[in-house]
């Protein structure tokens, strides 16, 4: 008669086997470089759009295409606090008919904090651009930014939502719809005519936001700012997640002007919380905020030189938010 195994054998095995399993799955997933199919959703930049950024830029007190010094001048006046504060801080700036980057490093919290702004005037939002880790979208795909920058001649890169770790949430890059699957995240959507807003998955349909005219969407978050720019309170995202790290954020001021957000962490500066960091994206003015990949992922380049102090010198991603230098 055949004895049966031990009970606690049969445990091990099944335990071994589950292990086995998982290791297959995360080397498929997140090791070995996997092509993925997009729902290739063409958006539509149509003539209204087009006219309606137009009559937005035409009424701004400021226009995308101005001078460095009215762009200087502007954020003074948006963020009075925050520039008498660091107004030792250095400030760099390139300027062409229509775009206009104007980059500045800041201390926060008594100097415990270091951040770096970089202010985007765009008379077109299609300069505002993004790029998959060796221009293929799917799992395991990675560059890190300054290598990323130098393939794409960037003027201004930096990461993005780390879209190839995870299945789930809103791809949308520079004009197409590679993915619409079901999230808790936040999105952010970035349209033809300069506008940008958050949205919950429920209110997202892939179809609906090609014919309105989307040019980017991104799915990480959380959302920073309450409709009136307030900041949001009581974050609900896990202690690690919550915690002072450092991070990368997208700012919304209005239709044409952005602002890209860096604050560095784990290291002489210390980064920052959620609630710190809603807390000074409404300091500094925007009317939208948008928290993207963070941690050893936060990193900056501006004119081929790494801004920022990335933790443990950054790591490798799947894709990037650039400016290109032939657009300035």
């Amino acid at each position: 008669m055949k004895k049966n195994k031990p009970v606690w054998l049969l445990c091990l095995i099944d335990l071994a086997a589950l292990g086995a399993a998982l290791v297959v799955f995360a080397l498929f997933h997140h090791v070995i470089p996997t092509q993925k199919l997009a729902l290739n959703l063409v958006s539509i930049q149509s003539t209204a759009h087009a006219d309606a950024l137009e009559e937005t830029q035409e009424t701004d007190t400021i226009q995308a295409a101005d001078s460095a010094a009215a762009v200087a001048v502007s954020a003074q006046t948006l963020l009075p606090s925050v520039r008498e504060a660091d107004s030792l801080s250095e400030q760099t700036s390139l300027q062409s008919t229509g775009v206009t980057v104007s980059l500045s490093e800041h201390e926060y919290l008594g100097g415990s904090v270091k951040y770096y702004l970089a202010d985007l005037w765009l008379e077109d939002v299609t300069a505002l651009k993004t790029a998959f880790a060796q221009n293929t979208y799917g799992s395991g795909y990675t560059d890190t930014v300054p290598s990323m920058d130098s393939l794409l001649n960037a003027a201004l890169c930096v990461n993005g939502d780390y879209y190839g770790n995870s299945d789930e949430g809103v791809v949308v890059r520079n004009g197409l719809i590679y993915r619409a699957n079901p999230t808790d995240a936040d999105i952010l959507c970035l349209y033809y005519d300069g506008t940008m807003e958050v949205k919950a998955y429920r209110d997202f349909d892939a179809q609906a936001e090609a014919d309105q005219g989307i040019w980017q969407a991104w799915t990480f978050g959380p959302s920073l700012l309450n409709s009136d720019g307030s900041a949001v309170s009581g974050f609900n995202e896990g202690r690690h997640m919550n915690g002072d790290n450092p991070r990368t954020v997208l700012g919304y001021y209005a239709p044409g002007h952005y602002a890209v957000l860096v604050v560095d962490g784990r290291g002489e500066s210390a980064g920052l919380s959620l609630d710190e960091l809603a807390g000074l994206c409404e300091e500094l003015g925007f009317t939208l905020a948008y928290n993207l990949d963070g941690g050893k992922s936060s990193v900056m380049t501006f004119n081929d030189a790494i801004v920022n102090q990335p933790a443990s010198g950054g790591r490798a991603i799947s894709d990037v938010i650039y400016i290109a230098e032939d657009s300035l």
